[in-house]
């Protein structure tokens, strides 16, 4: 009995080691913004700009954010050398008692040519909110969601040193950044690397939500409204003792990291 103990224990001991690996990596991101943000702060302002107006213009691009509450650009971003491409996340959230129990992070990517951003989205990553939060219902914090998109959307991008500094790979920006990668077939291979792309931009822009689309995704919307929910369960000390670990969105050490970052602004 004292050995399966033991078992248990040092079980609960890795996990904790665990997540706080994960907690300690995201306070060397906020550092790192804290000290560069400023720098490209501009930068941010129009890529969000610029996503709000493909919004508007219900570029089909742009579908799955019609639907959500609000979204914005992630404050980490990461350039190449020259600082004519970047990548980032765009972070969203549904509405409360919204379809599903989830929002949504998706990767961005800038590339500047003669002084003007060209932004395109890609891969997506349903953020489910189970595995973070007893309350899957609840749509994340832009706190949650960005700790998450950092967690699962940047590790090619960024690297921690040994002296716990955080490490952009601005070779990797360069290498992805790409118009093959990120438009695929949907573009042809002739041309300079700034004409793919800007044809790659023009062929997004071109492709626009109809009357009828725009219609399905509003239906969509009031039908999750009224869809059943699961009761809310707890991780209690015999969870515990067994290996069950709390959400990291539930656990002292997130809700006091809120509390010292809140009172910094």
């Amino acid at each position: 009995m004292k050995k399966i103990m033991f078992y248990i224990s040092a079980f609960v001991l890795v996990s904790c080691q665990m997540k706080n690996s994960k907690f300690k990596n995201e306070l060397l991101i906020q550092d790192f913004i804290i000290d560069n943000f400023e720098d490209y702060r501009h930068v941010h302002d129009t890529l969000n700009d610029i996503i709000k107006y493909r919004v508007k213009m219900k570029v089909k691009s742009a579908k799955s954010l019609i639907s959500k509450t609000s979204f914005q650009v992630d404050n980490l971003i990461i350039f190449n050398k020259d600082r004519t491409k970047l990548y980032t996340t765009l972070n969203s959230i549904n509405p409360i008692n919204a379809i599903g129990s989830s929002d949504l992070i998706q990767s961005l990517y800038g590339v500047k040519i003669e002084g003007k951003w060209y932004v395109f989205l890609g891969a997506n990553l349903i953020a489910m909110r189970d595995d973070y939060k007893y309350n899957k219902y609840e749509p994340f914090t832009w706190d949650e969601i960005s700790f998450m998109a950092h967690e699962q959307m940047f590790s090619r991008y960024i690297s921690i040193a040994d002296n716990g500094k955080l490490i952009p790979k601005s070779d990797i920006v360069e290498k992805y950044v790409d118009p093959e990668h990120i438009g695929g077939s949907s573009i042809s291979q002739e041309g300079t690397e700034k004409e793919r792309f800007i044809r790659l931009w023009e062929f997004e822009n071109s492709q626009t939500l109809d009357s009828t689309e725009i219609e399905q995704i509003k239906e969509d919307l009031e039908a999750g409204k009224n869809k059943p929910k699961d009761p809310i369960k707890k991780v209690t000390w015999w969870d515990r003792l067994w290996g069950k670990e709390v959400p990291i969105f539930e656990t002292d050490e997130w809700k006091e990291y809120i509390r010292s970052k809140n009172q910094e602004k």
